[in-house]
């Protein structure tokens, strides 16, 4: 084949060639111009409500742009951008208030004790009546403190505190002889803030007025009765006396005297001696047995 020939074929392959290259480069999509990233919103400052406003969302990251494709090669995404970092969160306000340590108040005083010798008195007034004629053996009764009881300065057993006993003993008056006697034992002492203490005294004094008496042994003694049988007897011969000497002259009275001598012994015999009355209101004195320790607060 000459060169004629060859030369026209070569010419249409060249513009062949050329025009699909000219095809191929029109159906590419044109290149984008890359989008510029919008900076983050500023952060809100904390509100100062009980809870801490939640910081907002992170922006959404653009769509990168696409690039030409290139032959044979496929685009690669662009990177995301960094997120910036969360505010740390506020604490709460909750309106509890934070509560200063009080100081320690002084500790308190020790307690005294305050030791009573024996032989202390105390007087009090009797809550209740005593009597031989009523009372028995066993028998309760109180009374409270009319005057308080001191060492030096100090204050041991205030008035009304209260002293508590039993009747321990009871005997009525005999007839012609005999006295009344009344026995009473001293238990308990209550001070007026609450404490009880033992107590182990005696009777030793009646207020002023009264007629008993206290014995050596601490018992109350009625009155005696001597001296009213002599009267009871001396009266009822006296009457017998004037009766006898209007029936009969000198002979009619002494026989008269006898005979109302002989009914005032009876009388006598067929009566008791007056029993002991303590009435209530009564002031006793009485002594402490062995000492007495009373604790001051």
């Amino acid at each position: 084949m000459n060169a004629k020939i060859w030369i026209p074929i070569l010419i249409v392959v060249v513009a062949a060639g050329a025009f699909f290259l000219g095809r191929q480069y029109q159906s590419a999509p044109p290149a984008e111009e890359p989008v510029a990233m919008a900076p983050p919103p500023a952060m809100p400052p904390p509100t100062t409500a009980e809870e801490p406003t939640p910081p907002p969302p992170p922006p959404q990251a653009a769509t990168p742009p696409r690039l030409p494709a290139q032959a044979g090669r496929r685009a690669e995404p662009a990177p995301a951008p960094a997120q910036p970092e969360p505010a740390a969160a506020q604490p709460a306000d909750t309106g509890v208030r934070r509560v200063e340590p009080q100081p320690e108040p002084p500790p308190a005083p020790e307690p005294v004790r305050i030791r009573l010798p024996e032989g202390t008195k105390i007087v009090f007034a009797l809550s209740n009546s005593l009597s031989t004629k009523t009372n028995q053996t066993g028998d309760p009764f109180s009374g409270v403190v009319s005057r308080s009881v001191r060492v030096g300065e100090t204050l041991v057993i205030p008035e009304g505190s209260v002293i508590r006993g039993t009747v321990g003993h009871v005997e009525r008056p005999g007839r012609v002889k005999g006295r009344a006697e009344l026995g009473l034992r001293f238990d308990q002492l209550e001070l007026p803030d609450g404490q009880v203490y033992d107590l182990s005294a005696s009777l030793t004094d009646l207020g002023e007025g009264e007629k008993e008496e206290v014995t050596e042994e601490g018992e109350v003694k009625g009155e005696g009765s001597k001296k009213r049988d002599a009267a009871t007897i001396g009266a009822g011969a006296g009457i017998g006396a004037v009766i006898g000497a209007i029936g009969g002259g000198g002979k009619g009275a002494a026989t008269g005297g006898a005979v109302g001598a002989g009914a005032g012994t009876a009388v006598v015999l067929l009566t008791r001696g007056k029993d002991v009355e303590l009435k209530r209101g009564t002031e006793l004195a009485v002594q402490l047995d062995r000492p007495l320790a009373i604790t001051l607060k």
